[in-house]
């Protein structure tokens, strides 16, 4: 049975290194394979995709439910309702569209450091988290909607920002609201569906609803002068406008929502967690720093735009990065439900059983990565990479339900280390904790 007094990680590993890289269990109910064997692992996420083509979801969600945001996330959807809304919102997330956006990227993170100036003049001290937040969640907003919600400034907010803050913090695993819902989430979805009120942050879904709704009426009034935004709003009031071929809308109204919840909150939260990371590791190790330094000033120089081809030239640069993602990922496992009873390499695995990849295990794994617990971004040079098998780093999943936007959150946290290390250095005081886990 999972122990629920270990974090996720830290059982992973120990319970790996016990019984092998393929173990069962039970949590939170149901029968659980556990696997960092690869050939199962590419078995259930690729070759098998038909039997494990769903995220486990503990919030039990109904995909009939009209009002409800969270029940209508892109990650919680299932099989033909997950393929056709990726299907329809992938163009946003395209090579193309992401240098398209590359400009916006520059314009916030010209702000950020007006920002990181006010605070160097001042000689302050910089929550780091709280600026860098604010910088993705400024970027999130303007390729999202198009709007400048104006937070880059000292002491700033606005809705935008205080909503995200408090949905975040009901994400904690110390939240009651959450260990409720993972604990009995047929009766929560049974009362959200009733009452529609949303159990984990009934406020703040609501805030995001209505500036959707808001920017929604604004957009089909100007629908005739066929102006096309380019951002991700645009690609989702497209979807709205089709239909499919059996004459049914192809996106609903509150899948639109929920689409443009998630890519605000990946925004605020995953990439600033990763952003924040990288500068920290950085300001302790100072040499891995000014390498950092030396090849952006090499690739970018003094330029005023950075372009998206130089944020591909940063091999070094991007090697911190990975290495960052490696030693912290933003999740420790990868989780699918098994729809139909399989087999694979010998083992029967029943419709019901939900399967777990254990990434953090795997990133943490001396036959893979030595000395794991040294920061080292030497371990992604294109020569030590090609040693590896690609199911040995896995920071957005794998397969076809991989992560959608990670083309997004990659330049995003290119550009964002980008600005902050030409012209700043960063150090951090000699009794400041690192973290051993995710």
């Amino acid at each position: 049975m999972l122990d629920l007094r270990k974090a996720i990680h830290t059982y992973d590993i120990t319970t790996t290194k016990q019984l092998g890289k393929t173990f069962g269990c039970r949590a939170f109910g149901k029968h659980e394979l556990v696997s960092s064997d690869f050939d199962i692992v590419r078995q259930v996420l690729m070759k098998d995709f038909v039997c494990f083509a769903n995220r486990t979801n503990f919030i039990a969600p109904n995909p009939k439910n009209e009002h409800n945001v969270m029940q209508n996330l892109l990650i919680l959807k299932e099989e033909e309702n997950w393929k056709r809304i990726r299907s329809l919102i992938s163009p946003a997330f395209s090579i193309t569209n992401v240098k398209k956006q590359i400009p916006i990227y520059n314009e916030c993170s010209k702000e950020f450091l007006q920002l990181l100036d006010c605070y160097a003049s001042q000689n302050e001290k910089i929550l780091l988290h709280d600026v860098l937040s604010r910088l993705t969640l400024s970027i999130g907003a303007k390729c999202a909607f198009g709007i400048d919600i104006n937070i880059l400034s000292k002491d700033s907010s606005s809705p935008f920002l205080e909503s995200a803050q408090s949905i975040f913090n009901r994400f904690d695993f110390d939240s009651p609201r959450l260990v409720i819902m993972a604990v009995f989430p047929g009766l929560i979805a049974w009362l959200e569906n009733i009452t529609h009120y949303q159990f984990l942050a009934n406020s703040e879904l609501e805030f995001f609803k209505k500036v959707v709704l808001e920017e929604l009426e604004r957009r089909s009034i100007e629908s005739d002068s066929k102006q096309d935004y380019g951002d991700f709003f645009q690609v989702l009031f497209n979807a709205l406008q089709s239909t499919s071929m059996d004459g049914t809308k192809s996106l609903s109204l509150i899948e639109m929502i929920a689409q443009s919840f998630i890519y605000l909150i990946t925004s605020f939260g995953n990439i600033s967690f990763t952003a924040h990371l990288v500068l920290f590791i950085l300001s302790k190790e100072i040499e891995i720093q000014e390498k950092v330094r030396r090849e952006i000033f090499d690739v970018i120089g003094d330029k005023d735009e950075v372009s998206y081809e130089d944020l591909i030239k940063l091999q070094y640069t991007n090697q911190v990065i990975q290495e960052t993602m490696r030693m912290y990922p933003l999740t420790a496992r990868v989780v699918r439900d098994c729809t139909r009873t399989t087999t694979i390499k010998g083992i029967e695995i029943e419709k019901g059983v939900m399967f777990s990849v254990p990434v953090y295990a795997i990133h943490m794994e001396e036959e893979y990565y030595p000395n794991p617990t040294v920061f080292d971004p030497n371990r992604f040079s294109p020569e030590e990479v090609a040693k590896r098998d690609p199911l040995t780093f896995l920071p957005f999943g794998y397969g076809p339900r991989n992560c959608i936007a990670y083309r997004y959150v990659e330049m995003v946290i290119r550009m964002a280390i980008v600005y902050s290390i030409r012209h700043f250095k960063f150090s951090s005081p000699s009794n400041t904790p690192v973290r051993d886990h995710p």
